[in-house]
């Protein structure tokens, strides 16, 4: 083969080669369009249910707001209003209730406290008397020994 031939075919493949990678370039982009066209076709699927999803809540918010317009905003707060004075009412009366509780408990410890003290006192004395009452029979018998054996020498 001439060597004009053979450049000329040696220059023919490598034009092939390079035609072989541009196509599979433009196969990988072509590729990469499709997933992505793929993707924005799911995303604007995704897009448009919420946007179906948010019209209807719109549409719900404008029920809300109508009810409310129509509502006497007043009214419901005075009931607010009122059932928050009731609960500070009843707050203020179980605080009341609670202190005159304590204070009952407290008078309660007071009055057994006294009466244990007056128990203690109670059973000192007692036991105070009851070796008084020993030592007092201890020194008669001691005396009517000493009696006994004085008369008895006598």
């Amino acid at each position: 083969m001439p060597t004009g031939r053979r450049d000329s075919f040696l220059e023919a493949e490598e034009e092939a080669h390079r035609l072989v990678e541009a196509l599979k370039q433009l196969k990988a982009e072509a590729e990469s369009y499709k997933t992505a066209r793929k993707a924005l076709a799911e995303a604007a699927s995704g897009v448009s249910e919420l946007s179906t999803r948010c019209a209807s809540i719109a549409e719900q918010l404008g029920g809300v707001a109508e009810t409310l317009r129509s509502s006497d905003m007043a009214e419901l707060l005075g009931s607010v209003e009122a059932v928050a004075t009731e609960l500070r009412t009843l707050r203020d009366q179980l605080e009341q209730q609670h202190e005159a509780d304590r204070q009952q408990v407290q008078s309660v410890r007071e009055s057994l406290d006294a009466q244990v003290r007056g128990v203690v006192n109670l059973v000192t004395t007692l036991r105070n008397l009851a070796f008084g009452s020993i030592a007092i029979s201890l020194i008669a018998l001691v005396f009517l020994g000493w009696l006994v054996l004085s008369l008895g020498r006598g």
